[in-house]
């Protein structure tokens, strides 16, 4: 009895050593591998002869494709690995489906690419990074010219770093159809693409489209200079219920080494919106030089949330800065749309496409008017402040000036503080606001730049009237408390519901306390003279007209079919004389009273009137 009981006690006893030692084997079993792709026999994925350990890789496995080496996993083969890497010159096409996903243990990214590489999905893609806080990128970028299509279904996940690293001197295009990105275990630590090494460089190809959900302290684009971005496709960065948070940023340029420069080009269309603040498009530096450049050729929307302190565009930091818009650029704040630092080195924005503020001021920090950054609104760009219909009170410039160039133009219902505003002759104010293309009416306040001056007034002021009762309502209207218009134009169109009556009185241009005129010129409908007095440059309407500039004498004339009749004084005779436009007198009549001439001649000619020792000319069309 006692010898069977030893024996039964050492059997089972050695039955459990065996589970063990079973166990552990299991456990070696298991245990990640690497394992590479030498496509010994061919492209194929699930061809065993393929891999260097003579079987198909499991999920545990860390996958290396060997350089110049292509493989392609086919339409209906499942694919689950631990991490991929692409050496140099590498391709990978999925057609089936693929799952990259690292366990907590993994320290690396999920997917590297070495240079001269390729990636294309055309099946289902999950990709995964590790849920690390170093060296954790979901996609890490080396070596230049690599290619990523996403087609099929793409799901990319970062827990806590990048989706897309790219190294120094590196480069990748990413083109398809495109992918949305939108989970993060641990957002504050993560951006969707990273450009953080020297000579890096992401091109997104016309055609892709790229959605970014981000939260608190995330970012949708960084760059550390010096790097180039360059969107030809579709991104839009929308900020999860208006996140707040001084590193939260759409897009976001800084600099920390001197004396380099990051480049982000869009020619497609770009789109930034949510954001509390501090910024749907955010500069920062450690470095004391360096230059930072956005240029849009295509279409940009940078919207922050409707809160106080909420920026669109935020300049952090007096270093050099350029934003070169040739497209258009649509801003929208609750706060300031623009906040630049100042103009001590180099801050400005170069502008020949279209502008278009709904809401929020442009402004800068700067302390004195030297100092002011600004915006150049150079030939062929128009900056639109469509703050609403009418809202004349609403100034939209702080210690920051426009300089409105010759061939721009600057329309909207708004007030404009001291020495934020330049206009050069050939430039264009117009003061309503542009809805749809369409323009409506409205004030246009100039502030003099300094108290006791008159705003000296260059270029044309387009001006619509569509009735006379109100001015932003009914017509446009152009204020200043003290201006100067004596090197100023003024083109004055009528909309097609006001039928005007004979003496309306439209004053355009009103100066509260003095006014420097008249305008070198005014363009008006027919049957509308100007008429110019210490506070206003104003147009009137008649069935007769006036010799213009001399509207105190009372000398008026209109049209008849026999000719064009004036109406003089009847206490002196008077000369009247039509003169070709090479100077020969056409004919010429002395008489007092009324006075007949041009009948029976058509044509453009200059009317020559001498009257009580007084010679007046003016251009008229018979």
């Amino acid at each position: 009895m006692k010898l069977r009981k030893i024996t039964y006690l050492t059997s089972k006893i050695f039955r459990i050593f065996a589970f063990v030692i079973i166990g552990l084997a299991t456990t070696q079993i298991v245990k990640a591998a690497d394992v590479t792709f030498n496509g010994t026999t061919n492209t194929d994925w699930a061809e065993p002869t393929n891999w260097s350990t003579g079987t198909v890789p499991t999920s545990v496995d860390v996958i290396t494709i060997d350089a110049s080496k292509s493989v392609a996993i086919a339409n209906g083969t499942t694919v689950s690995v631990e991490r991929m890497i692409l050496l140099a010159g590498a391709s990978l096409t999925n057609s089936g489906t693929l799952t990259i996903a690292p366990t907590g243990a993994t320290i690396g990214s999920a997917f590297t690419v070495s240079g001269n590489c390729s990636f294309v999905n055309q099946g289902t893609l999950t990709l995964t990074s590790a849920n690390q806080t170093t060296v954790s990128n979901t996609i890490t970028i080396n070596g230049a010219t690599n290619a990523f299509t996403f087609n099929g279904t793409n799901t990319l996940v970062g827990k806590t770093r990048n989706i897309f690293a790219v190294g120094a001197d590196a480069s990748a295009t990413i083109g398809g159809a495109g992918f949305t990105v939108g989970t993060f275990a641990v957002p504050s630590l993560s951006t969707v693409f990273l450009l953080d090494g020297v000579n890096a460089a992401l091109t997104v190809n016309s055609g892709t489209a790229i959605n970014m959900f981000i939260g608190l302290g995330m970012k949708g684009v960084s760059q550390n200079s010096p790097t180039s971005f360059t969107n030809n496709g579709v991104i839009n960065i929308q900020a999860g219920s208006a996140v707040t948070g001084t590193t939260t940023q759409g897009v976001y340029l800084w600099n920390s080494i001197d004396n380099t420069s990051s480049t982000f080009t869009n020619n497609g269309t770009l789109s930034s919106t949510g954001f509390a603040r501090p910024a749907v498009f955010g500069i920062g530096s450690t470095a004391t030089v360096g230059q930072q450049t956005f240029t849009n050729n295509g279409t940009a929307t940078f919207t922050s949330a409707d809160v106080a302190g909420a920026l669109a565009v935020f300049i952090n930091k007096s270093y050099q800065f350029t934003i070169d818009n040739t497209g258009t650029l649509n801003l929208y704040s609750g706060y300031r749309a623009i906040q630049l630092y100042d103009n001590t080195i180099n801050q400005q924005i170069n502008n020949t496409g279209t502008i278009n503020i709904t809401k929020g001021v442009i402004a800068s920090v700067a302390t004195s008017v030297a100092t002011y950054p600004g915006i150049n609104n150079n030939t062929g760009g128009v900056i639109n402040f469509n703050l609403g219909f009418p809202n004349a009170s609403k100034t939209v410039t702080e210690k920051f000036v426009i300089k409105n160039n010759s061939g721009a133009t600057i329309n909207g219902s708004c007030t404009f503080a001291a020495s934020t505003l330049v206009t050069a002759a050939g430039s264009t104010l117009s003061p309503g606001d542009i809805f749809g293309g369409v323009s409506g009416y409205g004030i246009m306040i100039l502030t003099p730049p300094t108290p006791g001056t008159k705003f000296p007034l260059y270029g044309n002021v387009s001006m619509q009237i569509e009735g006379k009762t109100t001015a932003g309502t009914d017509y446009d209207r152009l204020n200043c408390t003290e201006i100067d218009v004596t090197n100023a134009t003024m083109s004055v169109t009528l909309g097609v519901f006001y039928s005007p009556v004979a003496n309306d009185e439209i004053p355009l241009i009103y100066a509260a306390t003095s006014k420097t005129g008249p305008l070198s010129n005014t363009t008006k409908p027919s049957n509308w003279v100007s008429v110019s007095n210490s506070n206003n440059e104003s147009v009137k309407y008649s069935t007769t007209a006036i010799i213009p500039n001399f509207e105190n004498n009372q000398i008026y004339f209109h049209f008849t079919s026999n000719g064009l009749i004036l109406n003089l004084s009847d206490e002196y005779y008077s000369r009247v004389e039509l003169v070709d436009l090479s100077g020969r007198i056409i004919e010429s009549k002395i008489a007092k009273g009324e006075i007949m001439i041009g009948k029976h001649i058509k044509g453009i000619y200059f009317m020559r009137l001498i009257t009580n020792n007084k010679v007046y000319t003016t251009k008229i069309c018979l």
